[in-house]
């Protein structure tokens, strides 16, 4: 299989499954699309970033922006838990929002956040590398700097992804044996991290056109985000299932 034939398949298994998607998601992102609604109506889409002086924030958007970003991280391992379920098992939702086993999710946030110590030393490690071509200032070295950096880290990603769904299965796996694991597909790993970094992009550049409407700006947001976050677990669970029939071969 491809790594164009393993995106295809991730993308399939969203659409395909549209209502199984949301019913196992779809409250749940709905809930935060009305805080965030909620966020923008309060604040008109005031980004701490646009602040210099933090003395000029609004009086209550920290805490509200910490609890929308808290509460988004949540929902989103919650649902990415219950969706590799559904993929891998076929376990379909029985109820209007799918069970939280806290353990796991838990387990899958940790699991998450070491894979993304590892992108940063990767991108420490590659910046200091790439550092000197990137002061001469010249927008080609720097595009071509971070195509560099970027081709490692998802191939990375992908090659130890199968953590991820273990997890969510209750099983126990180490980096290691996830990069052993997906050894024989190490080709259509690399061309899928790198078709979907590119598919991202591609969202991303989308939702300028929305950048002149904070409301607007932020459904798109949220859109995108559920679509790259449904298709982002399912590409994990298709390397799982296609690593582990390997396997047994």
């Amino acid at each position: 299989m491809t790594g164009f034939q393993i995106l295809k398949t991730a993308i399939d298994d969203v659409f395909k499954n549209l209502t199984d998607a949301l019913a196992i998601s779809g409250l749940l992102w709905i809930g935060v699309i009305a805080a965030q609604v909620v966020f923008v109506g309060t604040y008109g889409g005031v980004s701490i970033n646009e602040i210099e002086n933090p003395i000029d924030l609004p009086a209550g958007i920290i805490k509200w922006m910490f609890f929308l970003n808290l509460a988004t991280l949540v929902i989103s391992l919650w649902v990415a838990v219950a969706w590799h379920r559904f993929i891998i098992l076929g376990e379909r939702p029985t109820t209007f929002i799918p069970p939280m086993n806290g353990a796991r999710v838990f387990a899958y946030f940790v699991m998450s956040l070491l894979i993304g110590l590892i992108v940063v030393a990767i991108i420490v490690v590659g910046s200091v590398i790439l550092s000197p071509p990137a002061m001469m200032g010249n927008i080609i070295s720097i595009i071509v700097g971070f195509i560099v950096l970027l081709i490692p880290i998802t191939y990375i990603v992908y090659r130890i992804s199968p953590v991820l769904p273990a997890i969510a299965l209750g099983e126990k796996k180490g980096f290691v044996a996830a990069w052993r694991q997906t050894a024989p597909i190490k080709v259509a790993v690399f061309q899928v991290g790198i078709l979907a970094t590119l598919a991202g992009f591609v969202l991303r550049q989308i939702g300028v056109l929305f950048s002149s409407s904070a409301l607007l700006s932020m459904l798109y947001s949220l859109a995108s985000g559920w679509v790259m976050l449904m298709v982002g677990v399912s590409v994990f669970s298709t390397i799982y299932k296609l690593t582990n029939s390997e396997a047994r071969r």
